[in-house]
């Protein structure tokens, strides 16, 4: 599935998050959070989830606006995010991974 992480975050009341004068990507986040992965679901990231966590990351940097997801990767992906943000955050991702975009 192809799906478009190049957003910005939104809060609580419909705005978009800046930190700043820029806008908090949401591909930025995702490639930080790949880039920098550790952990997933409390247990330490596996050689193998750390490599497809940095392809993801390559998938994302390439092209935030069409990037090419697995249903694997796309459960990935909400698995570290889950971990790592806040709900509102976690939420804006699922719904892009599950296209559920309003």
């Amino acid at each position: 599935m192809k799906v478009n992480f190049n957003k910005a975050f939104i809060d609580a009341d419909g705005k978009e998050v800046f930190v700043g004068d820029q806008k908090q990507m949401i591909s930025e986040r995702l490639g930080f959070m790949l880039f920098n992965l550790v952990q997933i679901k409390g247990q330490p990231a596996t050689p193998e989830q750390k490599y497809k966590a940095y392809c993801l990351l390559r998938k994302i940097k390439q092209n935030p606006e069409k990037v090419e997801i697995t249903t694997e990767e796309g459960t990935m992906l909400k698995d570290i995010a889950a971990e790592a943000l806040s709900a509102g955050a976690y939420g804006q991702i699922y719904d892009i991974i599950e296209n559920k975009n309003k």
